[in-house]
């Protein structure tokens, strides 16, 4: 995982190429941009170019005004979400925090397909300061270790963090005892071709929007029902093929192990070995003895 912005601005109201200051450091996903923002003191004022939430990892305090020139004061807790609407205005300051916070920027198809899934529409969102639930944080902490730590998972597993913690927001929006539409079962040509493009594709850096294009799903769709129809999230699926590909090529093949850990998609011989250790029980080097 590259990080396409990861200068931290003096003037933190000066904004990145794409009108959100960034204040830390800046990842792209493909649909979702996210910063990993500073605990430093800062103020930002902005027109959101898309659809934009942060997630609080600590208690903050902030002085913040969400289309309005009015700033309230605001105490978050860890895991509440702030969301701003595509074109509104955000005005905040802070002062130094001993936590970070995450931003995200979605991309508009994306944001359009989770709001046609959990039937709202954009402008059934309002600026909201303060949107909370249970899943919400370990979600943000999970894919904040993935940002700086990707040890090897692709963007898939970040793209599926991803779906689940927009999807999990927007359904904040849908009043008591409303009901998502569910989405369509895949059926098992479609498993078969999922199933035979992973394989076909072990060597690259699969994504999640990837394989949802190939049956013609949106990413959010996609990977609650490939997990009904597999028992595994696309990820760990994924993963699995990998391990799968490696000990076959370790039991029969006679290329070294390096080669097979990059031909099954693996980041290095080290982290193949590892997730055998984890996974199989094993390393390797012991299975081919």
């Amino acid at each position: 995982m590259q990080s396409i912005k990861a200068t931290r601005f003096q003037d933190h109201s000066a904004a990145a190429a794409d009108g959100i200051p960034c204040l830390g450091q800046r990842f792209d996903l493909g649909r979702v941009l996210i910063d990993l923002n500073t605990q430093e003191p800062f103020a930002a004022n902005f027109t959101c170019p898309a659809l934009v939430f942060s997630i609080q990892l600590g208690p903050r305090h902030y002085r913040l005004g969400l289309d309005s020139d009015h700033l309230q004061v605001r105490r978050l807790i860890a895991g509440t979400v702030t969301l701003s609407p595509k074109n509104s205005s955000v005005k905040c300051t802070s002062g130094h925090q001993d936590c970070e916070f995450l931003g995200f920027s979605i991309d508009d198809a994306f944001a359009a397909q989770a709001l046609e899934e959990t039937g709202l529409s954009a402008s059934e969102l309002p600026p909201s300061p303060d949107i909370r639930h249970p899943d919400i944080l370990p979600l943000a902490l999970a894919l904040r270790r993935f940002l700086i730590a990707p040890e090897g998972r692709g963007p898939i597993y970040g793209e599926t963090l991803c779906a689940a913690l927009l999807h999990t927001i927007l359904a904040r929006f849908k009043g008591p005892g409303s009901i998502l539409k569910p989405p369509p079962a895949l059926s098992q040509a479609q498993v078969n071709l999922l199933r035979d493009y992973v394989n076909a594709h072990l060597a690259e850096p699969l994504s999640l929007s990837e394989l949802a294009a190939l049956v013609t799903l949106d990413v959010s769709h996609f990977a609650r029902v490939f997990k009904r129809a597999t028992g595994m999230t696309p990820h760990a699926y994924v993963l699995e093929q990998r391990l799968l590909a490696a000990r076959g090529e370790i039991l029969h093949g006679k290329i070294p192990l390096a080669e097979v850990a990059y031909a099954c998609g693996f980041s290095s011989q080290s982290h193949m070995t590892t997730l055998f250790r984890q996974r199989l029980g094993t390393t390797p080097g012991r299975l081919r003895q």
